[in-house]
């Protein structure tokens, strides 16, 4: 079982951030990967660096408070242009924990889903879904996007037409 906490081992936490910056670095231009095992906690403006950093990542709506993981999330965020898309939609408290302890009285938004900050008016709606059984202590985090496509006029015209001519059977 993960912990949401920062307890743990220096040692994990520094490869952990030498693999992030790999798998960042080398997909810049395409898609960002993020290490799984990198629980953040994050909540709009509770231990934010600047206000200006956090305005345009994260929404008003998280839960619980942000921790050095989830600060280092932020930051992380803020670096590549990245909105966490829990935190911008209003929900019940229910849906909006990802992980909540086996005594059932410790609920953590941990698992976020993150989305170019061009694109983050396609996103509609993300929340977790409770119900899913994927044997773990965390909830699955759904969301729903719209992608909004241009008309392209004279799709059509620009083809070249190719006409083939066939000789004649004798």
């Amino acid at each position: 079982m993960e912990r949401p906490d920062n307890v743990g081992d220096r040692e994990d936490q520094s490869n952990s951030n030498e693999n992030e910056e790999i798998q960042i670095g080398s997909t810049r231009n395409q898609r960002i990967a993020l290490d799984p095992s990198w629980t953040a906690k994050s909540r709009y403006g509770r231990v934010a660096a600047s206000e200006w950093t956090t305005s345009y990542i994260m929404g008003q709506h998280g839960l619980g408070e942000r921790n050095e993981n989830g600060e280092r999330f932020a930051n992380l965020c803020a670096f590549n242009k990245l909105v966490i898309g829990c935190t911008i939609f209003p929900h019940k408290r229910i849906h909006k924990a990802t992980w909540i302890s086996p005594d059932h009285t410790t609920e953590n938004q941990i698992d976020h889903i993150c989305i170019n900050k061009k694109f983050r008016r396609t996103m509609e709606d993300v929340r977790t879904r409770r119900g899913a059984d994927i044997a773990s202590d965390h909830h699955l985090v759904v969301a729903n996007l719209e992608l909004k496509l241009k008309k392209l006029d004279n799709w059509t015209n620009s083809t070249t037409k190719v006409q083939y001519s066939l000789p004649p059977r004798y």
